[in-house]
């Protein structure tokens, strides 16, 4: 019956292997002498140069892994660099850090601008929920949109949109409901006086004895105008009456309504020389 050496090899295989250029003469002498039995005379010398040759090509191996690393990481460290001159300095910079888009938590820069034929900016509230966590600023045909998209970036909706021809402003379109903040105001010595820089809807509140309602405090610049609706309501007796500052107006020329917890509105305008243009709503 013949030998089958076929494990026998294998297993000489598997110690050759694993030798490095450390292993000392016994077992480079057992080797050679297993390796004579299974496939003829070999020298230890030939045993030795397989393992050195082995392990020559792991080390060539590994070398070129560890550059590729290297050089990977000097790339990047070179755009890096480049994009710390540009925020420094204004200038100007050309490619990205990933492909066609450049992620950072914080960049502070006097300007950054983005060329191209519809550049956008977005932002991704990593804390928001599904479908909550993406705005763009998208910029095309000479119109500036924001708008928010879904979670696959496959469907979005407009909320706002600035129009322009040259450099003169066409329009600005709304695609939502507009809500304005509602600022109370509170009486000094049964004086209230609106502040145009807190907003445009105001409410007095309830008036329980006769007030004024002062001159519109900071009005706008020049070339300006702002709405201004003010709210008030009558206490349960009624009757309480609320003058008007000398600045102010009533082009309507009707009267609050003062019967008891009627409310009423002074909607209009004012004015940079602080004029305040308004009718009042009545409450039925």
């Amino acid at each position: 019956m013949p030998l089958n050496l076929a494990n026998l090899q294998s297993a000489i295989q598997g110690r050759v292997d694993a030798l490095g250029p450390s292993s000392d003469e016994k077992t480079l002498l057992l080797l050679s002498k297993a390796i004579e039995a299974a496939v003829g005379n070999v020298s230890v010398s030939e045993v030795v140069g397989a393992a050195t040759s082995g392990v020559a090509d792991l080390e060539a191996k590994r070398i070129a892994e560890v550059q590729a690393i290297l050089d990977a990481a000097a790339a990047k460290i070179a755009q890096i660099n480049a994009l710390d001159a540009v925020l420094k300095t204004g200038g100007t910079m050309t490619g990205a850090l990933n492909g066609t888009t450049m992620n950072a938590t914080v960049m502070n820069a006097a300007v950054m601008t983005a060329d191209a034929a519809s550049p956008s900016f977005y932002w991704r509230e990593s804390d928001a929920p599904l479908n909550g966590k993406t705005w763009e600023a998208n910029a095309e045909n000479q119109a500036l949109t924001f708008r928010i998209w879904n979670e696959a970036m496959s469907a979005y909706t407009s909320f706002l949109r600035f129009v322009r021809n040259g450099v003169a402003s066409i329009y600005v379109m709304f695609a939502t409901a507009v809500r304005s903040n509602l600022t109370t105001v509170s009486a000094v010595s049964n004086t209230f006086t609106v502040d145009a820089n807190l907003g445009n809807e105001f409410d007095l509140g309830t008036i329980s004895a006769a007030s004024t309602l002062a001159n519109i405090a900071n009005p706008p610049a020049a070339g300006a105008v702002q709405s201004i609706a003010i709210r008030w309501a009558q206490d349960a007796v009624g009757g309480r009456t609320l003058s008007f500052g000398g600045n102010c107006v009533n082009v309507g020329g009707t009267n609050p309504n003062t019967s008891a917890n009627k409310v009423n509105f002074a909607v209009g305008k004012v004015y940079p020389d602080g004029k305040f243009y308004y009718a009042i709503v009545r409450g039925a």
